[in-house]
């Protein structure tokens, strides 16, 4: 079940929230833990399923130590790991080029499964988003902020008849707005947006910024995540909110103008 509200700035958004539910069973993983408990267990032997945080895809080849020496681990699968010696107090490092260390610490002897999920570092994250069409770069960033912030620019844009034929504006008089008002974009997106499986596993949560720009008829297009959470999240509102039918154009002096609409989208879940 979903639930959502609506804003027009950034302290109130499109939120949507997920009623968890036990997700279904991974059958490989299962068979793996069953063939463990089976076998005889070692002491201090985990399971350790490793993942991507901005692809929430499985990460292979991770290394597994310790501050003095290196546990005994063994690859179980793509990204899963069994790791023995991991003893009550013993603190596991998960290292891999590319990806910040993330540090587990043993808090009992028992068998059981975790997730581990490395951040990648920033010059691989940049890389990511650089294949992807609707990440925004840092430049173009940078540049928005400045002219949004920036006074005189503020000025020049408050004269209709000052803007050329193509420009496309961060200030208007009236705000452009989705067909129906609120109310209908909130159930738009209700009916057409889903929360990525992956998260739902994972129990990840968080706000998406989107900016897109509203054309003079009210056509969306350059839809840009500005800050994300993971791949699968931004990529499935990226994908709604391109999809959406035309808008009530904004309006600067009485005349209908392109312009940016900045739209954030809160995930949750309970």
């Amino acid at each position: 079940m979903y639930s959502r509200n609506t804003c027009s700035n950034d302290n109130d958004c499109i939120s949507f929230t997920h009623n968890y539910q036990v997700p279904e069973i991974n059958m490989k993983r299962f068979f793996f833990l069953i063939l463990l408990t089976i076998s005889g267990s070692a002491f201090g032997q985990k399971i350790f399923n490793v993942y991507d945080s901005f692809t929430l895809e499985l990460v292979d080849s991770v290394e597994v130590t310790t501050n003095k020496d290196k546990v005994e681990s063994t690859t179980v699968a793509f990204g899963i790991y069994m790791v023995k010696n991991a003893k009550n107090g013993t603190q596991l490092t998960f290292t891999r080029s590319g990806y910040e260390t993330q540090f587990f610490d043993c808090s009992n002897d028992e068998n059981e499964s975790h997730t581990i999920i490395l951040d990648p570092s920033q010059a691989l994250l940049k890389s990511y988003r650089a294949k992807l069409p609707y990440y925004k770069t840092q430049s173009s960033v940078t540049h928005e902020k400045k002219s949004e912030n920036d006074p005189e620019t503020a000025t020049d844009l408050s004269e209709a008849e000052q803007i050329p034929k193509d420009s496309i504006l961060t200030y208007v008089d009236s705000i452009p707005a989705f067909p129906g008002g609120q109310e209908a974009l909130k159930k738009y997106l209700s009916e057409n947006i889903r929360y990525p499986q992956q998260a739902i596993e994972l129990n990840i949560s968080g706000k998406i910024y989107l900016q897109f720009v509203i054309s003079k008829t009210g056509v969306v297009s350059s839809v840009r995540v500005i800050k994300g959470i993971n791949l699968p999240m931004d990529a499935e509102a990226y994908r709604v909110v391109k999809a959406m039918p035309d808008w009530t154009p904004g309006r600067l002096k009485g005349k209908a103008v392109n312009c940016y609409f900045n739209l954030p989208i809160s995930f949750k879940m309970y």
